[in-house]
């Protein structure tokens, strides 16, 4: 049999939900295996990665299913059919393609995000025939990255407090800052804590220090004017012995007001992190995530045959 292409697997994959159940992941992709009758021999075949490539291509399928909100998942690997999606089988498709995809606004928005950290001047809506073979791999790229660090905002937000207050810890530590000791990244989250959640010591005494405060955020609820108000007088306080260096880092995002204020300040320096800037810096600096696999192609050396 012909080997199934990724978009092979989301009609299948969207069936299997279809009972409006939570379905497990691992589940989805062995009962798609059965629907699309996939043999122990298609089964066997591995990528480069060393990863079975029918799980791979499943699991693309998915996560493209998800990005369009077709699918959701309520709960960390499980998934269960939206409205659009039980919409969309009532039409009775014989097949999807990822064309089928980009009516849906969800898409829309994650191609964008993947075309906005491209530094490709190609649209979306360029013919992959007028793509040359490094564009495609950065295209891919860019679309494993955009899909990574979704999924890291969303563990981020389903963490505990105190863990996020740690894990802000370890990147900002992670970003250069600290004097490199095991006392320079300090978590200080408590209840009464001033607004400061922790301490970044640039130097052995502490003399030049910066404070953070972590706010775990769902999406829709901003950080307001008034939150960033509260911390950069905790700034000033005692907790913080009157610091100068603040970053405030959300899963959200914040308000003008709040971003304008910030930008007022003439005594001290604060800086404020987004969920979408959080995620992106912990992709760039190893944090949360780790190399799957390293891509290697050689091109002539043309000092060689001169």
């Amino acid at each position: 049999m012909e080997i199934p292409k990724w978009a092979d697997y989301m009609l299948p994959e969207l069936m299997i939900l279809s009972d409006g159940k939570e379905h497990k992941r691992k589940d989805i992709f062995e009962d798609a295996s059965k629907k699309m009758k996939l043999t122990e021999e298609t089964k066997s075949i591995t990528i480069n990665s060393g990863d079975f490539q029918w799980i791979n291509r499943a699991g693309w399928a998915l996560t493209y299913l998800k990005q369009s909100g077709l699918v959701d998942s309520p709960r960390r690997g499980y998934f269960i059919i939206s409205n659009d999606g039980k919409e969309l089988l009532k039409t009775n498709p014989k097949r999807l393609i990822e064309k089928d995809l980009e009516k849906y606004p969800k898409y829309k928005d994650f191609c964008k995000r993947s075309i906005k950290k491209s530094n490709s001047s190609e649209t979306a809506d360029n013919s992959t025939f007028s793509l040359t073979p490094e564009d495609l791999i950065d295209e891919a790229t860019n679309k494993i990255r955009s899909q990574v660090c979704d999924e890291l905002l969303e563990k981020l937000r389903s963490m505990d407090p105190t863990s996020f207050e740690k894990i802000v810890i370890t990147l900002i530590k992670a970003l250069g800052y600290g004097d490199n000791t095991s006392n320079s990244g300090i978590h200080t989250g408590k209840t009464g804590d001033g607004g400061i959640d922790g301490v970044i010591n640039q130097d052995k005494l502490g003399l030049d220090t910066i404070y953070i405060q972590a706010k775990r955020y769902k999406e829709d609820n901003k950080v307001s004017v008034h939150d960033v108000r509260d911390f950069v007088g905790a700034l000033q306080g005692k907790e913080s012995k009157g610091a100068r260096k603040g970053v405030f880092i959300t899963t959200s995002c914040f308000t003008k007001d709040g971003r304008d204020y910030v930008e007022g300040i003439k005594d001290g320096k604060v800086i404020l992190i987004d969920g979408e800037q959080l995620a992106e810096l912990m992709y760039d600096n190893g944090v949360g995530v780790s190399v799957d696999r390293i891509i290697k192609t050689n091109k002539i050396d043309e000092d060689f045959f001169e």
